[in-house]
């Protein structure tokens, strides 16, 4: 009877918070018996997202529990990651042919916004912002930018993908190097490293040594990131550029602008990402493997197996580092992306040197979103499972598989903790690691990844330019240049006009 009782109590909430928003389709009325019609029963909400188990994985696990409690059912549409983008367009424009929502990253919202295929949120968000589950105040500012497009919510995200530094705690803090280090540079080993310059001084000092203590140190490399092309090396670039060429947020330096200016004059040949770009030479001829080769699965099977020391990566190295193959189980610190005390300012067009170190963290691809279709039919049945999937309960459940979503909420820090014991990780650590990525998640200067046309072909431009940059074909003032003419040839075949407006959309700025 208790869990009768619970169900339908749980029904009447859902039913509740569903009756918000657009015009839909109502939420039937529930009636407390034990032959209760469940309140979306009957209805079906069709799923589309990418092939494979890393991302739809949770959606059929809770569908299921979903369909117990509303009676609605879930289909999952899976398309391959390649073809996700287009499917999604064609099948929107066809008038949705019954797809409801779309589980897709969220670097294209502005293209999806812009079509006018997504509906806005902000009604429901606001209606429901109190449930103790869904819990709006939970949610960090920084989520809640990326759920943001033009002055609309116009997604909810499960997932929060940002880069943060990972580190070898126990060799950092060992005595021994920490009073090597100080004898060779004179000054105490910062631990973690908190700037772009203490990084490679760090990664400097232990090339050559035998911090591993296997008596190879020729087999062992201070830190490790992807160069090859095709294998996300520019989003790899992003952390160097930031360090430098982004400036704080103040009334007159919004938010995230990054790469352009707010009227889509290119960044990237500035001063800032230059030196950016310069540090990142150094460090990759310095202390990574040569070949310039590596490539996103280095920089995890690096760390995890103990060949590498340092590295700025997705959350991925984290859950990896306590698998079963892992050689360094409770030796990986956490921290924010190393930042730097003098930046270039763009709207000045002078460097800045500060006394204390500004930190301006990217978000990466931002993360995967949910999407409402415009042409959704039942739309509060719809807002119902979104709802049910990003809740507390849920998600503190999904961010704790070893494949799944990157923390987000700010309960995660607690919530989240002992499902993390539960496959592995230890108290500490995983309070240490949750807390990096809400800590660079909330960071007021940190990067929300482009949401505007062309955003990928802007990025495969920063990555050729990049890349022949590290080989030495070129100067990073060269690259950089270069990049700059070829980003302006997409402004120019997209529009400038189309351009300024959706990125100031993605910036929260008027147009």
């Amino acid at each position: 009877m208790k869990k009768l009782f619970f169900i339908v109590m749980l029904i009447a909430v859902l039913v509740t918070n569903a009756s918000c928003g657009p015009a839909s389709t109502p939420a039937p009325t529930v009636a407390l018996s034990t032959e209760t019609k469940l309140p979306f029963e009957g209805i079906t909400i069709r799923v589309m997202s990418q092939t494979g188990p890393t991302i739809v994985g949770p959606v059929y696990t809770h569908g299921e529990e979903f369909t117990a409690l509303t009676g609605a059912k879930i289909e999952v549409v899976e398309v391959p990651g390649g073809d996700l983008f287009t499917k999604i367009v064609q099948t929107a424009s066809a008038g949705g042919s019954d797809i409801d929502l779309l589980l897709a990253p969220n670097t294209w919202m502005g293209d999806f916004a812009s079509l006018g295929i997504i509906a806005p949120l902000e009604s429901y968000v606001d209606k429901d912002k109190n449930d103790p589950d869904f819990d709006w105040s939970d949610v960090p500012q920084g989520i809640v930018s990326k759920n943001t497009w033009g002055g609309h919510i116009y997604g909810l995200m499960p997932d929060n993908n940002n880069h943060i530094l990972f580190y070898r705690k126990d060799i950092l803090n060992d005595p021994k190097w920490q009073a090597a280090y100080k004898q060779e540079t004179g000054i105490d080993m910062p631990v973690p490293p908190q700037t772009i310059e203490e990084l490679i001084s760090v990664a400097k000092f232990f090339m050559g040594k035998d911090w591993a203590g296997d008596g190879q140190p020729d087999k062992h490399y201070s830190f490790v990131t992807s160069v090859t092309r095709g294998s996300q090396a520019f989003w790899y670039s992003y952390s160097w550029f930031s360090a430098y060429g982004v400036t704080p947020t103040d009334a007159d330096h919004p938010q995230s602008v990054f790469l352009f200016k707010p009227d889509m004059t290119s960044l990237l040949n500035s001063p800032g990402y230059v030196k950016g770009l310069e540090q990142y030479i150094d460090m990759v001829n310095c202390c990574t493997k040569p070949g310039l080769d590596t490539t996103r699965g280095d920089v995890i099977n690096q760390m995890v197996n103990g060949t590498v020391l340092l590295a700025i990566d997705w959350k991925d190295i984290g859950p990896n580092a306590v698998g079963e193959d892992s050689v360094v189980k409770g030796k990986i610190g956490f921290a924010m992306a190393p930042g730097s005390k003098q930046y270039y300012d763009w709207l000045t067009d002078e460097w800045v040197t500060t006394d204390t170190v500004k930190f301006s963290p990217t978000h990466a691809f931002n993360g995967w979103c949910w999407f409402m279709l415009e042409s959704t039919k039942n739309k509060d049945a719809a807002w119902a499972f979104i709802k049910f999937m990003v809740g507390k309960n849920n998600s503190s459940l999904d961010v704790t598989d070893p494949q799944g979503y990157t923390p987000w909420r700010t309960s995660h820090i607690t919530s989240a903790v002992p499902n993390l014991e539960k496959v592995g990780w230890a108290q500490d650590d995983a309070q240490a690691y949750i807390k990096a990525i809400i800590d660079t998640t909330n960071n007021p200067n940190a990067v929300v990844d482009l949401r505007i046309p062309g955003a990928a072909r802007i990025q495969d431009t920063v990555e050729l330019y990049v890349t022949q940059a590290l080989s030495g074909e070129v100067s990073a003032q060269e690259s950089m240049d270069q990049a700059a003419q070829e980003v302006q040839k997409v402004i120019d075949d997209i529009g400038k006009d189309k351009m300024i407006s959706a990125y100031r959309s993605h910036l929260g700025l008027p147009k």
